[in-house]
């Protein structure tokens, strides 16, 4: 019994099956994987004593003993050691008993930060990437965009020193207006350089010349800005402001803008302003009757720029007969294409 007991606790070392001394071992489901043929070599490990066994979100917050990994939008990727100022361990254990103890960690607490910052360059990328959380915060940008972006402030900083540019040249809020822009466009996030200059208390021309040389420096190309994602974005507006079924509407603005794209009647207009015309005429061939001072008032522009839109997409025939066409095929009456632009046009194709 001895010996079997002895053999069963032996630590497995080689796969049986293919000799590999490569071994996985997964602490989360207690297995130990071949790394060259993929053989689950044992199952339920006891690894009871190298890492705790956790259930639930509650457990892994007080038992895990793994940090949280890599981050990049902290200066030093968050690998360094945080000293907490309630003098508590992670499991939530008082670790300052005595005013000796709590003397001696605000001390380690003071000079952890300051090691954790050595140098100007490094004080820079840490003011500069919190700087990057606090805007992405307020303009509600997802994690990944984040790390992408500071990601892509660590690449200009570090073309800028081997050209020998030590200091940045802007402001540090500015410059990193002008990365939330670059990724916004990069990945169709529909914000506007206005919404990202009020958010860094700064005005357009400023944010859009560090987002000039942000590119100029990396040589980033972007395409052109798309419609959708400032269609989709108006309509939900609207659907939370307290119109009901917004979805209809944006479904048939999107195949509406399709059509205009279609013509090459998008081009050069500015993505807001062109969507919010498309919704316009889309609510009103449903016969929603959405107001432009209502649609102005989500987007943060003036009915005039509807109605100018609107103006020019109506003088186009081929994008009246294809809105026709479309109106056929959701099975909309036609009369509703000549009650969303008869007024902008003096005169549209028959609708019979």
């Amino acid at each position: 019994m001895e010996a079997a007991s002895e053999e069963k606790v032996k630590p497995i070392k080689m796969c049986p099956e293919c000799g590999s001394e490569k071994l996985v071992r997964d602490y989360d489901s207690r297995e130990v994987i071949c790394h060259g043929c993929g053989l689950v070599v044992s199952e339920k490990e006891d690894f009871d004593k190298r890492s705790p066994r956790m259930f639930d979100a509650e457990d892994v917050k007080k038992k895990s003993t793994r940090g949280s990994g890599e981050n990049l939008a902290v200066h030093d990727k968050g690998l360094s050691t945080v000293i907490d100022w309630r003098n508590k361990s992670i499991t939530g254990r008082n670790i300052g008993k005595t005013d000796r103890q709590r003397i001696d960690f605000a001390n380690m607490r003071r000079w952890q930060k300051k090691i954790r910052v050595s140098d100007a360059a490094e004080k820079n990328l840490a003011k500069a990437l919190t700087n990057l959380r606090k805007l992405a915060s307020d303009l509600n940008i997802s994690r990944p965009l984040v790390n992408d972006g500071a990601n892509v402030y660590r690449r200009y900083m570090k073309v800028r020193r081997s050209k020998g540019k030590k200091s940045l040249g802007r402001n540090i809020m500015e410059m990193m207006g002008a990365v939330v822009y670059y990724e916004c466009r990069l990945y169709g996030v529909p914000r506007r350089i206005k919404e990202i200059a009020a958010a860094c208390d700064s005005g357009k021309k400023q944010i859009y010349a560090a987002y000039c040389d942000l590119t100029e420096e990396l040589g980033l190309q972007l395409p052109a800005e798309g419609q959708k994602p400032y269609v989709s974005k108006i309509c939900n507006k609207l659907e939370a402001s307290g119109i009901p079924n917004m979805t209809e509407v944006e479904v048939l603005s999107i195949k509406t803008l399709e059509i205009a794209k279609k013509y090459g009647l998008v081009e050069g207009k500015t993505p807001p302003g062109i969507s919010m015309a498309i919704i316009y005429i889309a609510s009103n061939m449903l016969d929603r009757n959405i107001t432009q001072e209502k649609i102005t008032e989500i987007a943060h522009m003036t009915e005039v720029t509807i109605r100018n839109r609107c103006k020019a997409l109506a003088q186009s025939s081929d994008f009246v007969e294809g809105l026709y066409i479309l109106a056929e095929q959701e099975g909309i009456d036609k009369r509703q294409v000549f009650k969303a632009l008869g007024r902008y046009a003096s005169s549209l194709p028959s609708a019979t």
